[in-house]
């Protein structure tokens, strides 16, 4: 048997249904070792992972110093004033996505709110 490419795969959880598949091929040539190979390709999946999450906390950390729009303050206000869980969970789904990250916070605090009866 002859391998004459080796391929490395990994399903990364990223945030709450949000998932990131990374995968590196490699030519293998013959005088190379395949489970070398592999080896490097786990190796550079791995890096690669690890400098886009990096990457995207910086980037989340930049995010947080700026000011809110009104339209987000708007938001933060709306969910501060949710007093069941019911109305609460109608913000879940933009909170969760890319756009509503900003109000998770008051989202998670008011969760807790509501939960000790406040």
């Amino acid at each position: 048997m002859k391998f004459t490419k080796v391929t490395y795969s990994r399903l990364f959880p990223l945030q709450q249904f949000s998932n990131e598949r990374i995968e590196v091929e490699i030519q293998v040539d013959d005088h190379e070792s395949e489970v070398a190979a592999l080896e490097l390709a786990k190796k550079t999946v791995m890096q690669f992972h690890e400098q886009s999450v990096k990457q995207e906390e910086e980037r989340q950390v930049v995010n947080i110093k700026e000011e809110p729009s009104r339209l987000q303050k708007d938001a933060i206000e709306k969910i501060k004033k949710c007093q069941t869980f019911k109305e609460l969970g109608e913000w879940e789904l933009f909170v969760f996505s890319k756009n509503g990250s900003f109000a998770l916070q008051a989202y998670l605090e008011q969760q807790k709110k509501i939960q000790n009866g406040n």
